[in-house]
């Protein structure tokens, strides 16, 4: 350091200074910019070495099998997997309808889309998949209390994880907590050791997530796949909240209607065919268009 002033980084900024009180201002504003340019260059070609190289996540391509096997990877059961998550057949059909319905709208503007119940994320991943294939800057809004679940303790860490690898993290947002007030885990049925009665004190998250989004996205989704509670009186009420979120023309789709879910089976029954047309239903998913 020099002993009659602060030293070399003062004296290069006073020098910088001095250059700029010199030179013309047009000359200063030349240089600015050709600095700028050179910083643009030097970042795409950064971008296009790590496209090329595969040096960060989300360079690789999506499929229900490589999502599978990634999950099965990380430490989950290929059993414990499936049995919590929407068989790829009736993925397939959900697809197919949103696909259908929503392809003339997805090539104008991005599509934006609702997901209530996660679990490890395989639904999630593929409906987000869909989404983008029809316009690469669709989002998928998600809702989910992270609750233990199946024996998983954590679920949301293999969610992210999931979204990160196959680069769907630009394409996500989870709202952590329950659609409406907070209700038992795993519709309370016990999973191994886990009773989600005698644990439900020690279970914190948020809750009214509808809410929110009904105060802040009205009228603004254009497909919601629901598959969080199964309690026929609770899932009634989330479609009434979710009604206020749709767009006239969005899709609803819901999960478990069949006869292993009695409740939601008439849930999906008796919704308002005033409001609602019934499009179809595989022996898993039944989906519904919001009427004009």
């Amino acid at each position: 350091m020099n002993e009659f002033g602060p030293g070399p980084v003062f004296e290069r900024f006073r020098m910088r200074d001095i250059v700029k009180w010199i030179l013309p201002h047009g000359l200063v504003e030349q240089r600015q910019r050709a600095f700028a340019v050179k910083r643009e260059d030097q970042r795409r070609h950064s971008q296009a070495a790590v496209r090329r190289t595969g040096a960060v996540h989300g360079t690789v391509p999506y499929s229900y099998d490589a999502a599978l096997e990634y999950l099965i990877s990380i430490g989950l059961g290929r059993q414990q997997i499936l049995a919590g998550s929407m068989p790829l057949a009736s993925l397939e059909y959900g697809a197919t309808r949103i696909e259908a319905e929503l392809q003339a709208a997805a090539s104008i503007r991005p599509l934006l889309a609702l997901h209530v119940g996660n679990y490890v994320g395989m639904s999630l991943a593929y409906f987000c998949n869909v989404a983008r294939s029809l316009n690469a800057k669709s989002w998928v809004v998600s809702i989910d209390p992270n609750f233990p679940h199946r024996n998983v303790q954590a679920p949301m860490n293999y969610v992210l994880r999931l979204l990160s690898h196959f680069g769907m993290s630009g394409n996500n947002s989870i709202l952590t907590g329950c659609s409406l007030e907070k209700n038992l885990s795993n519709d309370g049925a016990v999973f191994g050791e886990y009773d989600p009665a005698k644990n439900f004190g020690q279970e914190i998250t948020l809750d009214h997530q509808l809410d929110a989004l009904a105060l802040s996205s009205p009228a603004q989704f254009d497909f919601v796949v629901m598959d969080g509670n199964h309690a026929g009186n609770y899932l009634t009420r989330e479609i009434q909240r979710v009604d206020v979120l749709l767009r006239h023309g969005g899709l609803l789709v819901l999960d478990d209607v069949s006869a292993s879910w009695k409740e939601i089976q008439d849930v999906y029954q008796t919704i308002d065919p005033s409001r609602y047309d019934k499009l179809g239903a595989d022996e898993r998913i039944g989906v519904l268009r919001k009427r004009l």
